[in-house]
């Protein structure tokens, strides 16, 4: 009996076909076969009774249908891996140096064409180490001979007496034993100085005031009351780079390896005469500014009164 294609509710009439009448009912015209049933296209049926089905036969294989064309798979996603460090702090370098003592005198280092001083560039043009009373302005004084600008990087000033002193060291150089007593050392700044230009040298804390246009050191040393060029038979010598003897002047007698030449016949004696009067300042000066014969009884003169950081007061 077929009983699927009624199940399935494809064609009324192979239900009808597949049950027959009921006893009692009435009798039904089959319907007249015409061909294939409109509503039977696309069924595939079975058995040779199934004629009028368009379906392919019962054992064909029907291929499925090839998968759809997407195209090129999209490549997988990229690997992030773990996020990227954050970049370094920016290096900014050592912090700025604390601000230096303004009471020490410093300067740029000089340009490089700029070279230190030979002898005849730098002399020393005044000396004061001798006032009435306690000595507070001694000062020395130094003029720039030279044509060109001058580095005073690696210059000083020694400090000498002819009798037995203190011997003391100077720019890491041991004392002489053999030598005069030097009992002093004095370092001047790094400054670049000009032709012409007057440096005055005193003591920390005293010494007269360079004028405007004059440079004014306080390298002398401290005063310890009695003042720090000591009266006698002194003596200073100036040396630059190099070691190389710049200039240098013994007053109230010679003193082998400091001074040039003879020393001068006068004598600083800033004191009271036995009248009670005061004698007026004087200063050992060249005459004129600058004059270097290496002599120093023939450059030096004593003056009246002391102009440090001017133009000497020449007769």
């Amino acid at each position: 009996m077929r009983v699927w294609p009624c199940l399935l509710g494809v064609a009324l009439a192979a239900c009808v076909d597949a049950f027959p009448p009921m006893p009692g009912a009435g009798t039904v015209e089959p319907i007249p076969d015409t061909g294939p049933r409109a509503f039977d296209r696309g069924f595939s049926g079975g058995g040779e009774e199934d004629q009028g089905f368009t379906g392919p036969p019962r054992d064909a294989f029907v291929a499925p249908p090839p998968p759809l064309d997407r195209g090129v798979e999209p490549p997988p996603p990229r690997d992030q891996g773990a996020p990227p460090p954050p970049p370094p702090p920016r290096d900014r370098g050592a912090p700025p140096p604390p601000p230096e003592d303004a009471s020490v005198p410093t300067a740029p280092p000089p340009p490089p064409d700029v070279i230190g001083p030979v002898p005849g560039d730098l002399v020393i043009n005044e000396v004061d180490y001798n006032q009435p009373g306690e000595d507070h302005d001694e000062f020395v004084e130094l003029l720039v001979r030279a044509n060109r600008p001058i580095s005073l990087a690696g210059v000083r000033l020694e400090l000498f007496s002819a009798s037995e002193s203190a011997r003391v060291r100077c720019a890491g150089f041991a004392p002489d034993p053999d030598g005069p007593s030097r009992y002093g050392c004095a370092e001047l700044p790094p400054e670049v100085v000009q032709p012409g230009d007057y440096i005055v040298l005193t003591a920390q804390g005293e010494g007269p005031r360079a004028p405007p246009g004059a440079l004014r050191f306080q390298v002398l040393g401290p005063n310890n009351g009695s003042g720090v060029l000591e009266n006698g038979n002194e003596g200073v010598v100036l040396i630059g780079p190099g070691e190389v003897v710049l200039d240098g002047f013994a007053w109230e007698g010679p003193i082998d390896g400091v001074g040039e030449g003879l020393s001068p016949n006068d004598e600083d004696s800033d004191s009271a005469s036995q009248e009670g009067d005061r004698r007026p300042e004087h200063a050992f000066g060249r005459c004129p500014d600058g004059r270097d014969t290496d002599d120093n009884a023939s450059d030096f003169e004593l003056l009246t009164p002391p102009t440090p950081g001017f133009d000497n007061a020449c007769p």
